[in-house]
């Protein structure tokens, strides 16, 4: 793994193919979020101690692997803007 010549490749050697860094990367990353999303249900389902840990790191990783929420925006709905000048009495 890695490039031999040392320039800082954005590409990866792994069994024998080329793969973009940034797919291997992604890949470990969420490896290790599932292991630590079984760690803890297994834990929390025999009854071990710290609780609260095991249910923070679940919670925290339930958010790591959730997409976060966004609007879609439709640009055919414009804002209408009403130009009602303020009136000033005196």
């Amino acid at each position: 793994m890695g490039n031999s010549d040392g320039s800082g490749s954005t590409e990866w050697r792994l069994c024998h193919q080329n793969y973009k860094r940034s797919q291997i990367v992604y890949m470990l990353q969420v490896t290790l979020v599932y292991i630590i999303v079984i760690a803890s249900i297994v834990n929390l389902a025999v009854g071990s101690q710290h609780q609260s840990i095991w249910i923070a790191l679940l919670g925290a990783s339930t958010g790591v692997l959730l997409p976060s929420p966004t609007l879609k925006r439709d640009d055919s709905a414009k804002p209408v803007l009403h130009n009602n000048p303020v009136v000033h009495q005196a």
